[in-house]
C-alpha cells in the first residue's frame, strides 16, 4: 500500500486553513459577545429611563396632596374654626384628593375633626403641640390615627388665622392603597417599584409584595458580583441615583435595580426587574 507524502507546502495550507477557521470562530464568539453585552446595557438603560420617570410622577403626586392641602388650609383660615360646619363643607368638597384617602383637622385639644364632622379621639398619641412645632411637613411611615396596626403617611398643613394656629390638617396616604397609584407596566408587566426611606433602610411601598410588613429591610441583601453594598450605601447618603442588583429570598433570583432620590424626606425610588427578563435577549443570542 502506498502512502502518499504531504509537501511542506500542502502542511502550511492546511495548518492556513484551520487556523482562518479558528479566527472565523473567535470573531463569530466576539461579535455573540458584544452583541450579548449591548442588550444587557440597553434593558439597564431603560430600566434607569423608567426610574426617572417613576421619581418624577411619586414626587409629583406626593407633593400635589401636600399642595393641595396648603390651598384647603388657607380657605378654613379665612373661616376660622369657630364653626365646625364650614370646616366640614370644606373637608366634604374634597373627599377625592389623589392619594389621599381621607382628611382631617387636628384641633388644639388633640381632638380630630373628621369628614363627617363628628369629633374623635387619635389612637397614635400625636398631639396638636407636637404638630404645631413643626409647621407644613410630610412625615416617615405611621401608624393610623384611627387605626394603629395600619402604616400610613401624613401630610399635615397648619390652619391659621389671624396669626394664630387653629388646628392641623392632614390628609392620610394609605400605603396599602398607594401601590394601586404606582402601578409600573414597563418590561411587560415584569418590574416593581419600591419607595426606602434610607435612613433606617426600610420599605414605604412596595408593589412586588403588595404589603410593606413582607419586604423586611433593604440591608444585608445578598449583592450580585460587580456591584457593591459600599456603593449603595454610599449613594443613598449622598442622595445619588444609580444600578444595583440583590438577591430576592421571594422571586429567587436577582433583581437588577435602578435607584434615584425621590426629592421628599430621604426617601428613594427603586425599581427592579428579575435577571431572566434583563437577560432574556442575551441568553437567546448566546443559545
Amino acid at each position: 500500500m502506498q502512502i502518499k507524502k504531504i509537501s511542506r507546502q500542502g502542511i502550511k495550507n492546511i495548518l492556513a486553513a484551520v487556523s482562518l477557521k479558528l479566527l472565523i470562530a473567535l470573531g463569530i464568539l466576539a461579535a455573540f459577545g458584544l452583541l450579548r453585552s449591548y442588550s444587557v446595557r440597553t434593558c439597564l438603560q431603560m430600566l434607569e429611563q423608567e426610574t426617572q420617570e417613576a421619581k418624577n410622577n411619586i414626587y409629583q403626586r406626593i407633593s400635589s396632596v401636600q399642595n393641595n392641602l396648603e390651598i384647603l388650609a388657607d380657605i378654613i383660615g379665612q373661616e376660622g374654626l369657630s364653626d365646625y360646619g364650614q370646616a366640614k363643607k370644606v373637608l366634604n368638597a374634597c373627599e377625592n384628593m389623589d392619594m389621599a384617602s381621607r382628611l382631617g383637622i387636628l384641633l388644639p385639644d388633640d381632638r380630630i375633626l373628621q369628614q363627617d364632622g363628628t369629633l374623635a379621639s387619635p389612637m397614635n398619641g400625636i398631639t396638636f403641640n407636637e404638630l404645631e412645632k413643626k409647621g407644613s411637613f410630610i412625615t416617615n411611615v405611621e401608624p393610623d390615627n384611627q387605626n394603629p396596626e395600619k402604616p400610613v403617611i401624613f401630610c399635615n398643613v397648619p390652619i391659621v388665622t389671624k396669626g394664630k394656629t387653629e388646628g392641623i390638617l392632614f390628609g392620610v396616604i394609605d400605603l396599602e392603597d398607594g401601590s394601586d397609584f404606582m402601578e409600573v407596566d414597563t418590561f411587560d408587566g415584569n418590574a416593581d417599584l419600591f419607595i426606602v426611606d434610607v435612613q433606617n433602610m426600610s420599605f414605604i411601598m412596595d408593589t412586588l409584595h403588595g404589603d410593606i410588613k413582607s419586604s423586611g429591610s433593604m440591608s444585608g441583601r445578598k449583592i450580585k458580583k460587580g456591584y457593591s453594598e459600599e456603593k449603595l450605601k454610599q449613594d443613598f447618603s449622598q442622595g445619588k441615583g444609580g444600578m444595583t442588583a440583590y438577591f430576592s429570598e421571594s422571586v429567587g433570583e436577582y433583581l437588577y435595580t435602578a435607584y434615584e432620590p425621590i426629592g421628599i424626606r430621604d426617601w428613594f425610588v427603586l425599581l427592579t426587574v428579575p435577571e431572566r427578563v434583563v437577560l432574556k435577549e442575551a441568553i437567546y443570542t448566546k443559545k
